[in-house]
């Protein structure tokens, strides 16, 4: 029996390296470390169970730290959280890169795909899940300064108590990432103009609707 060879064409793609440069203040704050943990014995033990003591320390540096996606390991005083400090975050700073998850990046522009560019492609946001691949999982975060904030945030659920929320805000950023995207499903102009446009109007990080976290592209780089 003759054996037929089929010949498998590569989809062509675009791969294209964003360098961003902040134009508003950049507020990082996600779940700290300590309520991770302590969400996690809550569901792994009956209801009413006593939560353990280091579940009770309040301490705002252990959210400052935590509260970051480092590119270098750190510390984690997870059996005693009062050990997280001032300089401890001051050392961090200077020495380890807080990062951007690149995940997040992919959230806003699936949004502002949907919300601006949705009707004019005649394309929906299932083309930007599927065909948008971010190359690297972590975006390092390059900044002149950083500093904190502890402020009353209104709180969710039933009773909608107010609660502290301490962030870090870094002003004078910027960070850069690689997307691959085949050319059958988004051309290059219409990522560059996601991009562009997910910088002005959605930004990137906390507080977002405070105006936080907005840039611009300072460049677009082909990679092959």
């Amino acid at each position: 029996m003759a054996t037929k060879k089929i010949k498998i064409e590569s989809i062509k793609e675009n791969t294209l390296r964003f360098n961003i440069v902040g134009d508003s203040d950049l507020v990082l704050h996600k779940k700290s470390r300590l309520y991770v943990l302590s969400e996690v014995y809550k569901q792994n033990h009956p209801r009413g169970t006593e939560m353990p003591e280091r579940f009770k320390v309040k301490n705002e540096w252990e959210q400052f730290i935590t509260g970051i996606t480092w590119l270098k390991p750190i510390t984690y005083h997870d059996d005693d959280p009062s050990l997280y400090c001032e300089e401890e975050w001051n050392d961090y700073m200077q020495n380890n890169t807080p990062c951007f998850l690149t995940y997040a990046f992919f959230k806003s522009f699936y949004e502002v795909f949907v919300t601006f560019f949705k009707e004019s492609t005649g394309k929906n946001g299932t083309d930007v899940k599927r065909a948008f691949v971010f190359n690297e999982q972590l975006a390092p975060i390059q900044f002149a300064s950083a500093r904190t904030d502890s402020s009353i945030a209104p709180g969710s659920g039933i009773n909608k108590a107010p609660v502290v929320s301490n962030v870090n805000i870094l002003s004078g950023w910027s960070t850069s990432f690689s997307i691959t995207v085949p050319e059958k499903v988004m051309p290059v102009d219409t990522v560059v103009s996601m991009v562009c446009t997910a910088g002005k109007y959605l930004g990137i990080g906390s507080r977002r609707a405070e105006g936080y976290g907005r840039y611009h592209i300072e460049s677009v780089n082909y990679e092959r």
